[in-house]
């Protein structure tokens, strides 16, 4: 008997729509959105290995990652799906796309980058020591959540949306936290863009510190035929601040569909 991947749905339809998540989030993250683009097809959101309701996996890698994608498209009988990725779950989109290009109808990348890293490592180090230092000192997730999400928005963003946020990083193992920012290091599909056929949204921030605008932009003239959008005054966790402009940028895209 196959194990039942952890996510939440609505709605039904051959192509699901598939939500993957950040670093500091899980499916609850996109609740608002599976209810409401599931009135018009499948919509997904996903807990990725470590998260949710999802055990911890046996290694915390990119190919485990999007092995463990596909085996969610698998459960739910779905050759092919529309890919969202937010953050990391944009990074495990770009793994997805290299590695099963032939499960992709169309692909969305949100507030992310297809590289991280520095030629020096420094950067490197350094994001690893202002994350990790707090917890190795003592402090908890729930400690941290308040000041690691205000450190990521724009401009007036959605009360709502940011409890969600604050709320998500609380409930993470701190192991699965540990584990997903060190496998950010070293992270590099930059060559693997072009390679990308299918219908691509890129969907920034104007003032995301983590995915900056002008890298996106740059990641979207790579990928051929790319839609790119950006929403004024808007950080990082952009569907929770800034919901309407979201959704409305994603349903133009997927208008574009077949």
């Amino acid at each position: 008997m196959v194990e039942r991947p952890a996510f939440i749905e609505a709605g039904k339809g051959a192509v699901p729509l598939v939500f993957l998540h950040g670093i500091g989030s899980d499916s609850s993250c996109f609740a608002r959105e599976v209810a409401h683009f599931g009135q018009h097809r499948h919509a997904v959101a996903w807990d990725a290995p470590g998260y949710g309701a999802s055990a911890f996996p046996a290694r915390f890698d990119w190919a485990t990652l999007a092995e463990a994608l596909a085996a969610l498209l698998d459960f739910l009988g779905a050759s092919k799906a529309i890919v969202y990725g937010h953050s990391m779950g944009g990074m495990i989109a770009q793994e997805f796309a290299a590695r099963y290009p032939d499960r992709l109808a169309a692909l969305a990348l949100v507030g992310t980058t297809p590289a991280f890293g520095s030629k020096d490592g420094n950067f490197e180090k350094e994001f690893l020591g202002k994350r990790l230092g707090p917890l190795e000192a003592g402090r908890t997730l729930g400690d941290l959540a308040p000041e690691l999400v205000k450190a990521m928005v724009g401009d007036n963003p959605n009360m709502a949306g940011l409890a969600t946020a604050k709320a998500a990083t609380s409930r993470l193992s701190p192991d699965t936290y540990r584990a997903a920012l060190k496998n950010l290091i070293g992270f590099d599909r930059k060559a693997d863009l072009a390679n990308i056929k299918v219908p691509t949204l890129v969907l920034s921030g104007e003032k995301d510190p983590n995915a900056p605008a002008k890298t996106m932009k740059r990641m979207a003239d790579t990928i051929s035929g790319a839609m790119y959008r950006e929403i004024p005054g808007c950080g990082h966790l952009i569907n929770l601040e800034q919901p309407e402009a979201h959704d409305a940028m994603l349903e133009e895209f997927l208008a574009t569909l077949p």
